[in-house]
């Protein structure tokens, strides 16, 4: 990130790396299916009783156009690479949160709280990044 102190670059450019590693593969067809069939593994082995249901063809459609529109957003974000786009980055990570939240209230599986604590954390380490500068 130009001009940005190196604490906050780092962090931006680390959440970005791994938004990338982690949505990519929802914005695949074929390999969303493995994806997300890892996903379910892990949902079985936090909730054994409360597994990650699985997705007709047209919620895989939403799954994968909503991952290409995820990536696009991390690919701009990066290229941005300025203190916008790291204010970008905390909106979108405080707004996932809050998905995340508002799914697992309604009873989603309880894998969803691991990337909601995720995504949380990144955003307050790029406020308080911003904080200390």
């Amino acid at each position: 990130m130009k001009g940005a102190p190196p604490r906050r670059a780092a962090i931006f450019r680390q959440a970005n790396i791994a938004d990338l590693i982690i949505l990519t593969p929802f914005a695949i067809p074929v390999v969303s299916d493995y994806y997300l069939a890892l996903w379910r593994i892990l949902s079985e082995a936090i909730a054994p009783g409360r597994p990650l249901g699985t997705f007709a063809p047209d919620a895989m459609l939403f799954v994968n156009l909503t991952g290409a529109f995820a990536v696009l957003a991390v690919v701009l974000r990066i290229k941005l690479g300025s203190p916008q786009a790291a204010w970008m980055t905390v909106v979108f990570k405080l707004f996932a949160t809050t998905i995340f939240a508002v799914a697992l209230l309604r009873g989603a599986s309880p894998v969803f709280a691991v990337p909601l604590v995720a995504d949380l954390a990144v955003g307050i380490l790029l406020v308080a990044s911003s904080r200390k500068d």
